[in-house]
């Protein structure tokens, strides 16, 4: 995602009142999606604002509104056969203790997501997705106390965020294979 996006994901977040940051929305659409599951932006918006939906609440219509895209954009990229998915966190400018602090939040809002995505289902998880989850939950408490952006953290960061990035695209897979089995 262009970095355009996710400022305009975060600026439509402040204006809703919703307190999340961007990136744990991506997340939490990310677990949603590579769940299985089908959310349409205004369930998307009423988990994120913690209230039901209605056609007439007017912030809540347009934080889904400003949630099109994001559902449109991770749904193609989850769906790309190039493996192009990529979680949205800052740019490589950005500070790492930024891009660490993000990763987490991401992280912790991809479990969420996941979680709503799988209440449906009956069916035990299959055995690599709760590896995965166990990581992502670790993940999730990652901290920036020792993040200075030397050479070495630089490079832990890009192999951390490259297996988190596979990971989804696996669980998805498996998750999309436990669905298509299930009665």
């Amino acid at each position: 995602m262009s970095e355009s996006g996710l400022q305009a994901l975060a600026e439509a977040l402040e204006r809703a009142g919703a307190p999340w940051v961007a990136a744990a929305v991506h997340g939490l659409v990310s677990g949603w999606l590579a769940a299985g599951g089908a959310p349409a932006s205004e369930q998307v918006a009423a988990e994120l604002l913690g209230r039901p939906a209605s056609r007439d609440d007017t912030v809540l219509q347009n934080l889904a509104t400003a949630l099109d895209p994001v559902l449109q954009t991770t749904r193609q990229a989850l769906d790309d056969p190039l493996l192009g998915f990529m979680p949205w966190l800052p740019g490589d400018e950005a500070p790492l203790s930024e891009r660490v602090q993000a990763l987490g939040d991401w992280a912790e809002g991809f479990g969420l997501g996941f979680a709503l995505g799988t209440r449906d289902l009956q069916a035990a998880l299959p055995p690599t997705a709760a590896e995965v989850l166990r990581d992502l939950a670790e993940l999730s408490r990652a901290t920036t106390e020792r993040a200075d952006g030397d050479e070495t953290e630089e490079a832990a960061f890009a192999e951390v965020y490259e297996y988190l990035r596979m990971a989804v695209l696996t669980l998805r897979e498996e998750m999309h294979a436990l669905r298509r089995a299930a009665p």
